[in-house]
């Protein structure tokens, strides 16, 4: 398959959920898509999209394009990460539910356990947070200024 391949199946399925998302049905085929399906329309945008950037990476003689396609985590291949861990990430999926001719997403559980997932995203939370308090330290020591609130132990008080 090449990247223009690619590119009309990812057209299709867009196509097929600004109708859905304008309360309308979309047909390609002999399918007919309606809001029911909103949920197979946004997988299977995300999936043109990963196989369309692999193509073009491909094309444009990157060796290892699953490393950059947007929407993939990567994990190590250590036994920490077993089945269940897995299953505890995709725990939740995100549900296109509409009131009053508008549409909004929902978070809904497939699974009873997903502890995997609320730490992963705890765990991004405190990264973009300490990345903020990173770069002031960083600065501070830079600029050899002091944080707001701290003193410079190397001077008297």
């Amino acid at each position: 398959m090449d990247s223009a391949t690619a590119q009309a199946h990812l057209a299709v399925w867009l196509a097929a959920d600004l109708a859905v998302s304008n309360m309308q049905t979309y047909s390609y085929g002999n399918r007919t898509l309606s809001s029911a399906d909103s949920a197979e329309i946004r997988t299977n945008i995300q999936y043109w999209e990963g196989r369309l950037a692999a193509l073009r990476h491909r094309e444009a003689g990157v060796k290892s394009p699953r490393a950059t396609l947007p929407g993939f985590c990567h994990w190590p291949m250590i036994d920490a990460f077993d089945e269940k861990y897995f299953d505890q990430l995709t725990a939740e999926t995100r549900v296109t539910k509409h009131r009053a001719n508008h549409a909004y997403y929902v978070w809904e559980k497939r699974r009873a356990r997903n502890e995997a997932l609320d730490v992963r995203i705890l765990a991004h939370v405190a990264l973009r947070i300490l990345r903020e308090h990173f770069r002031a330290m960083l600065r501070t020591v830079i600029h050899r200024r002091p944080l707001h609130g701290l003193r410079d132990r190397s001077s008297p008080p």
